[in-house]
């Protein structure tokens, strides 16, 4: 299986719902090369930042050179609002991933080029045991999705995998320290047993579309609610008369020249405010526009979301060619970018 394969170094990353904190297993997160031989290169870390953004270096799991890539991983982790453990063994999609980590992002603007590759292995954890899987870097790419089962696991062993006496700070006075720290919007769904477990999930529903504007665009780079993130020059916005997109969008950067000056247009969908971590209910309003428009136009094949400006307003809208439904902008501004697309491109791993 592992003959004539590229090798690859990659950083293992995990991301989880803010307030919806997981901690992963030492000695019960590995990945391994066959299925008999067991434990393999280990790792562990405590996340919850959020879905699509502050996700957390895993201690360990990340080779020091290059390897062939794995055959699987296994990951087990406390989902500690909902108090529930959850374990997955996951085949990688291998062929997928390999072809993947060999592409390399050519990027020429204003005189200067830029080659990029993925450089993580990302893993989004989220309420129910949904995990998404991604390849990350400076662009973000979700690879495929699984389902972690509920497991039991005694509140000694969990102790020991994190190197504290059991008997010192028992289960009940950690789970309501953590209790404690949640806003009361997540405390009544602890009461209520309502936690969203299918939400992340459809986070990664794909809708046919592509982007346009009457801007003549120089790249544009596009944030995704399911954690994606892509980078695309003008020659390939060009190529393609628009940017073909399949993921609810979360916010878009527009590169654009003006005068001989170059500014940097960014449009927010999302209800998360500049500079504040993402909340889990951010991207809910813009999840269900797209869905409602789509639901009610399941004949067309051609859908865009046209981006027009006018009287310097931004405003946004989904059509089919005769019927248009425009989408809740949280925010927009315009800055002058001296250095034009390199500094903010390469500030988003």
């Amino acid at each position: 299986m592992f003959e004539n394969e590229i090798p690859v170094k990659w950083f293992t990353y995990i991301f989880a719902p803010r307030h919806f904190d997981v901690w992963l297993i030492s000695g019960e997160c590995f990945w391994y090369y066959t299925e008999e031989a067991g434990q393999g290169l280990g790792f562990s870390g405590d996340i919850g930042g959020g879905w699509r953004s502050t996700g957390v270096l895993a201690s360990g799991g990340s080779p020091p050179a290059l390897v062939k890539l794995p055959l699987g991983v296994q990951l087990t982790w406390l989902s500690t609002t909902e108090k529930k453990y959850y374990q997955a063994r996951i085949t990688l999609p291998r062929d997928l991933m390999l072809a993947e980590f060999a592409k390399r992002f050519e990027v020429e603007l204003y005189d200067r080029s830029k080659t990029a590759q993925y450089t993580t292995i990302d893993f989004a954890l989220a309420p129910g045991g949904y995990i998404s899987l991604r390849l990350g870097g400076i662009s973000v790419t979700e690879i495929a999705n699984f389902q972690a089962r509920e497991i039991q696991m005694s509140w000694d062993f969990f102790a020991l995998t994190h190197h504290f006496a059991p008997e010192t700070y028992p289960e009940a006075e950690f789970m309501d320290d953590h209790y404690k720290k949640l806003p009361d919007n997540i405390k009544a769904m602890v009461k209520e047993d309502t936690f969203p477990l299918t939400r992340w999930k459809n986070y990664s529903d794909k809708f046919n579309w592509y982007l346009t504007t009457q801007i003549e665009m120089e790249a544009c780079k596009i944030w995704s609610i399911n954690g994606n993130s892509q980078f695309y020059t003008k020659e390939e916005i060009q190529k393609n008369g628009g940017i073909p997109q399949e993921y609810v969008p979360a916010w878009l950067r527009l590169e654009y020249k003006k005068s001989g000056i170059i500014y940097s247009l960014f449009i927010k969908f999302t209800e998360q405010k500049q500079g504040k971590a993402e909340q889990p209910d951010d991207d809910l309003v813009i999840y269900q526009e797209f869905k409602d428009f789509f639901r009610s136009n399941k004949l067309s094949t051609t859908i865009a979301l046209v981006i027009e400006e006018e009287a310097n307003e931004i405003r946004a809208y989904l059509t089919d060619g005769s019927i248009k439904q425009y989408l809740t902008i949280t925010q927009f501004f315009t800055q002058e970018t001296n250095v034009g697309i390199f500094k903010w491109f390469d500030s988003d791993k």
